[in-house]
């Protein structure tokens, strides 16, 4: 009896081996009619290892390509190129975006090859694609190995400008994960492209030696046309190694936005950056348009960045538990017109020796915000030798800088805070820890601070009139134990000066009527505190919500004297 080979082709509903439609795997033949064949069916595709020289491929709705592994090899045979005219791609998802999306699209396990361009980068390579979608729905590629390529290796929702796509059109569903991107040279575009997407997941992939100078980075979400979309992406636990040329490192993750209609409120936001890790490359630009709301950047590692971060036009705005080490400034807001952050909280991060030609965080223009509960690290550089540098001349609306912690073990850090904006008067200044010698916040007004010295408030003075000065604010859940006040005299104090300290409803509780006759001279200081006996010294414990003033009686001073308070809490 003989025996009948059978190919899983010929049983229906089983994978479809482009084998059994005349495709040889040799590395030589050109694959790309009878690939074409086998996949114009639909279905599962099925590849064996082997490398298939193709062209380009037209995929349908409900297709999955997947090879047996990464030594299932596909490429792009050398010198051709994209369709005339057109945006093209080694396998393309709705070259015309017709109005029906192409649906239900998977690739998996397999090596997509390009012929890396050897030399400088040409304009001419940058619309040839490995993947590109237009107008589709429910995309995913997993555990592909992308390895040399001259534009993206993935472009979905391809609305951009010039190209032609009606606004409606929209790349949905796009998961992209367990992939290595791996440009060679850097001599492509980007890994990823994003056009008009929503729901677009990027996770767990690996990035290495992608994108050339003149291109933004390794991920570029940015729609060209304004009624396009760029809502609900997540782009989580990535590795980002190498992205641009030495001396030209372009960024992990940019998403520009600035082209969108503004009246379109619904078709951007919900951004999460999170669990990555930079190194080598720079870091992230989000570029909003007025406003995309709740952009989140996550528990990432960023290591040794020009550029690391600049955040605009954002409504809810969170950077949490990122570990920033060897980074340029991040950068929150700018100055002008629409270009501010609202609502944003930055808290639970470590700055390790940011900030190489200015502070480690510089804040622009900033609306109802928080800094706080961070570590900075011997940061700050240029001028300043400062943290956090509140910058471009805006003012801050309810900022609020608190319970942060700043040290400088190699004498880096001058001063943790610089402000050369203004605040409001619900902006404040509070609870810091200021370690190494690092000097507190400057001109920032309302605010209360810690350190190691027990300092708590630092406030200019007049003596050339009588007055009541507000010091302090006792904060919420807090009681304050007063121990010293130290004077500084701006001039002389005039022989007739009494300072008083204490709650505003009796400000001699602290320290009681004291002429200042011996305040003779710029710069001198008296250390006021109460004189103990033989009796123990009664202090008083200030609850929450005290106000600690100090009044000046028979004024003949000058104006720019300086009270510093100190004390602790309890």
């Amino acid at each position: 009896m003989s025996l009948t080979k059978v190919s899983y082709s010929m049983i229906k509903g089983a994978p479809i081996n482009v084998l059994d439609f005349g495709a040889v795997g040799d590395g030589v033949t050109n694959d790309t009619a009878a690939i074409q064949a086998a996949v114009s069916l639909g279905g599962t595709i099925y590849f064996p290892d082997g490398t298939y020289e193709i062209t380009h491929i037209d995929v349908p709705s409900n297709t999955q390509i997947i090879g047996e592994s990464w030594n299932t090899i596909i490429h792009q045979i050398a010198g051709t190129n994209p369709r005339p005219g057109s945006v093209d791609g080694m396998f393309v998802m709705n070259l015309a975006n017709n109005q029906t999306p192409i649906k239900n699209v998977a690739f998996r396990n397999i090596q997509f090859r390009m012929n890396t361009p050897v030399g400088a980068y040409t304009p001419a390579d940058e619309q040839s694609h490995i993947i590109l979608g237009g107008h589709t729905e429910n995309i995913i590629i997993d555990n592909c190995f992308f390895y040399g390529w001259r534009g993206d290796a993935v472009f979905v929702g391809s609305q951009m400008s010039g190209v032609g796509v009606p606004a409606n059109y929209v790349a949905q569903n796009t998961s992209i994960t367990n992939c290595r991107f791996d440009g060679i040279n850097n001599t492509c575009r980007q890994g990823i492209t994003g056009g008009s997407v929503e729901g677009l997941y990027i996770n767990d992939n690996y990035f290495l030696n992608t994108t050339n100078a003149l291109m933004p980075g390794a991920i570029d979400i940015e729609p060209e046309l304004q009624f396009a979309y760029a809502r609900n992406i997540t782009i989580t636990n990535n590795i980002f190694v190498g992205i641009g040329p030495s001396g030209s490192r372009r960024r992990a993750v940019i998403i520009d936005l600035g082209n969108l209609n503004v009246s379109s409120v619904e078709r951007r936001g919900n951004v999460t950056v999170s669990d990555n890790y930079m190194n080598t490359s720079n870091g992230v630009r989000v570029i909003g348009a007025k406003p995309t709301k709740n952009v989140n950047f996550i528990s990432n590692w960023i290591y040794g960045t020009d550029d690391t971060m600049t955040l605009t036009n954002i409504n809810g705005l969170a950077i949490v538990n990122n570990y920033f080490e060897n980074c340029a400034t991040i950068l929150i807001g700018y100055s002008g017109a629409y270009e501010e952050v609202r609502n944003g909280s930055i808290y639970g991060n470590t700055f390790e020796t940011c900030g190489v030609s200015a502070a480690a965080l510089q804040v622009n223009t900033l609306i109802n915000g928080s800094i706080f509960d961070n570590q900075f690290n011997d940061c700050g550089g240029g001028a300043d030798l400062t943290a956090i540098r509140f910058a471009g001349g805006g003012t801050q609306y309810g900022v609020s800088v608190h319970d942060n912690v700043f040290t400088s073990p190699n004498g880096i850090t001058i001063t943790a805070l610089i402000s050369a904006g203004t605040q409001d008067a619900q902006s404040l200044y509070h609870d810091n820890i200021c370690l190494d010698g690092i000097a507190q916040a400057n001109n920032w007004q309302g605010g209360y601070y810690l350190n190691d010295a027990g300092l708590i408030s630092k406030t200019t003075v007049s003596f050339a009139s009588n007055a009541n000065t507000i010091l302090f604010y006792v904060p919420p859940l807090r009681k304050l134990v007063l121990t010293k006040a130290i004077v500084i005299a701006g001039a002389d104090a005039g022989a007739t000066t009494t300072i008083s300290i204490g709650q505003s409803t009796s400000t001699t509780d602290f320290i009681p009527v004291s002429t200042l006759s011996n305040l003779d001279a710029a710069d001198d200081v008296v250390i006021l505190q109460p004189i103990p006996s033989t009796t123990p010294l009664k202090g008083k414990a200030y609850p929450a919500g005290s106000i600690i003033s100090c009044t000046v009686g028979t004024a003949s001073g000058g104006a720019t004297n300086i009270v510093q308070l100190y004390g602790t809490f309890i």
